[in-house]
This record gives C-alpha cells, sequence and structure tokens, in this order.
C-alpha cells in the first residue's frame, strides 16, 4: 500500500505542477505583451523605440519556445505517471473511465495551443516593426 500513497502523492503534486509552470509562463507573457503595447502606443517611434520593441517580441517568443518544450516534457512525464496510476489505482482508474470524454484534453491545449498561439502572436508583433 505504501507505493500506491506515493504514486498518489507524485500524481497529485505532478497535476498541481503542471498548471503552476503553465501560470508562470502565462502571466510573463502578459507583462511582455503588456510592456510591448505601451511601447507601440508611444507617440514617437525612433529608432531605438523600434529596437526594444523588437528585442521584446524577439524574448517572447523564446519564452513561448520554452514554455511549449518545458510543457511537453511536464505533459509526457504526466501521461507516463498517469498510465502507472491507471494500473496501481483502481478506484482513480474508475473515475477517469466515469469522467473522461472523447476529444482534446485540456491539459494538450495548455501545453499545445497556448504557447503556438502565443508563439504566433510574437511572430506578428515582430512582422509589423
Amino acid at each position: 500500500m505504501r507505493i500506491e500513497n506515493r504514486l498518489w502523492q507524485l500524481l497529485l503534486q505532478e497535476g498541481s505542477m503542471f498548471f503552476q509552470v503553465s501560470n508562470v509562463f502565462l502571466l510573463a507573457e502578459s507583462l511582455l505583451v503588456v510592456a510591448y503595447t505601451a511601447l507601440l502606443s508611444s507617440a514617437d517611434h525612433d529608432a531605438q523605440t523600434l529596437a526594444v520593441l523588437r528585442v521584446l517580441a524577439a524574448f517572447g517568443l523564446v519564452a513561448s519556445g520554452a514554455w511549449a518544450y518545458m510543457a511537453h516534457r511536464q505533459l509526457a512525464f504526466s501521461r507516463g505517471l498517469e498510465r502507472r496510476a491507471l494500473v496501481r489505482l483502481q478506484d482513480y482508474a474508475d473515475l477517469l473511465a466515469d469522467v473522461r470524454r472523447p476529444g482534446v484534453k485540456s491539459k494538450s491545449l495548455l501545453a499545445y495551443l497556448l504557447p503556438g498561439v502565443a508563439g504566433v502572436m510574437w511572430v506578428l508583433f515582430l512582422a509589423i516593426v
């Protein structure tokens, strides 16, 4: 029974960690967008301002790539852990069998869609300056 408890604790911790990492990246991306748009809406668009806008957009693009990479790795670990938990924890397997629906899972959307959309946004921001 001890290994089942450890597995359950790890499953809970991993789920929490996945969403915390996504929240940190979402917050960082949001702050970069605010800085970018505030600078873009300023009255003067001299060479220095345009250079700063390009740097912010490039940094946002790199942050989006890092977010996608980290989310992908964490999602792979989470799926492996879940497969193991489904074998060892019957109550958990029964619960997932009851509540799971076909289609895209929310973790997959967080891992791939959000960083992808953010990356496209930064590419577009780079294109307009």
